[in-house]
Parts: C-alpha cells; structure tokens; sequence
C-alpha cells in the first residue's frame, strides 16, 4: 500500500485501468459481483453491503413510499455500483450516476457482439470537461495514456 500511495494519482489511475478495462461489460460486471458478495471489511469482517448507514436506507425508502424518486449520484463508476445498488438501497441500476468507462462494440470470437471496456473513462450525465490524455490504440483495446484523467 505505501508503494501505492508513493505513485500518486497516476499510480492509482494506471490501478484502476488495470483493473477496468480490457474485458467485456459482462465480465466485469461478473468480476462486482462476485467481488461485492466475497469481500468482506477488514475491521468489522462483514460484507461491505451490510455496513450501510441504516437511517440512510430507511429514509431512502420513506421518500420512494412517498412518492420520490431516489438516484445515487457517484463519484465511482456506474459499471461498478449499478449491480449491488438495488439489493443494497433499492434504487435500481438506471437511477445510478457516474462516470463510466468509454465502450466499444466488437464481434466476440463466437461471432457474438459484446461490448469491451476500454482504458478511456467519461462522465455519465455529465458535461465533459475536455480534459483527456492523448494515446495511441495499439490492439483496438487498450489505450496508453501519459497522464491520468482528472476531474474539471
């Protein structure tokens, strides 16, 4: 942890590329969900999902007995969030807000179309700040970049 705390904001953002891209939306979303019902909090050795503020959830629910429409506006991606957050706040995948990594529409090996993530993240709902590095495509998936995104 201190080597990555050493590297910085890029460190950590090469991190998250690693970790994001370069598979289909069906394999990450795969990768949450295994991940959010394995891991557990290293103090409290409980699931994340069972460590939510509990008035938050019950005011989540007055507000939709009620009449409301409640949204979960994320700093995270929504690919990450989107897949726990029904069964965890009842709000429903299109009512997350995010950023997002940048898709593509390929052909699988099976002929099949899938949708690969790739190393190019937007704001879902968002204006875009123009902010992006420049990189070259390589093999049509991964994207080198020479500094990390940052936020407007």
């Amino acid at each position: 942890m201190k080597a990555l705390a050493a590297s910085g904001e890029k460190g950590m953002f090469e991190l998250l590329l690693a970790t994001h891209t370069g598979m289909t939306t069906d394999e990450f979303t795969k990768t949450v969900v295994d991940w959010i019902g394995a891991a557990q909090h290293p103090r409290f050795k409980r699931p994340y999902t069972d460590l939510v503020y509990r008035p938050m959830v019950e005011l989540l629910a007055h507000l939709r007995a009620n009449g409301f429409k409640t949204y979960i506006v994320s700093g995270g991606t929504v690919e990450f969030t989107r897949p726990w957050t029904e069964r965890t706040y009842g709000i429903p995948p299109e009512q997350v807000v995010g950023t997002s990594f940048v898709t593509t529409f390929k052909l699988g090996s099976d002929g099949k179309p899938v949708l690969l993530r790739r190393a190019m993240a937007r704001a879902t709902g968002l204006r875009d700040c123009g902010r992006r590095s420049r990189g070259d495509e390589d093999d049509g998936t991964k994207v080198q970049y020479d500094e990390a995104i940052r936020p407007c």
